[in-house]
């Protein structure tokens, strides 16, 4: 079983990590720096996995996500995803008030 997880800072670790590195980088889950791997072996959804015998887990969560965010990048990494026959997921959602819209000009979305 691969575990999936998208929240907010909750699920982040926001109130035990920075959301920058020393050199001012956003802390995602694709953040090489030690930091980010001593975020990811700290948070919630390392401690489930483990307790589920996880072979994976995958931890999208990112502080001040709106609802939208986490329903946008889910169905991206499901829909990207090869195989999802064995995958669990976890969705620990955010305020409603929260939302995001894409920046034409800059090209992302701006929460």
């Amino acid at each position: 079983m691969k575990l999936f997880v998208n929240g907010c800072s909750y699920s982040y670790g926001g109130s035990i990590f920075p959301l920058y590195d020393e050199d001012h980088r956003l802390i995602d889950f694709n953040s090489k720096s030690q930091i980010n791997r001593e975020r990811l072996n700290s948070v919630w959804s390392h401690h489930l996995g483990k307790h589920l015998n996880a072979q994976s887990v995958t931890n999208l969560g990112l502080s001040s996500s709106s609802n939208d965010r986490i329903v946008r990048s889910t169905v991206e990494y499901i829909t990207n995803t090869s195989n999802t026959d064995d995958l669990f997921v976890v969705i620990q959602w955010s305020n409603p008030d929260r939302f995001e819209f894409y920046d034409e000009i800059n090209r992302g979305w701006i929460q």
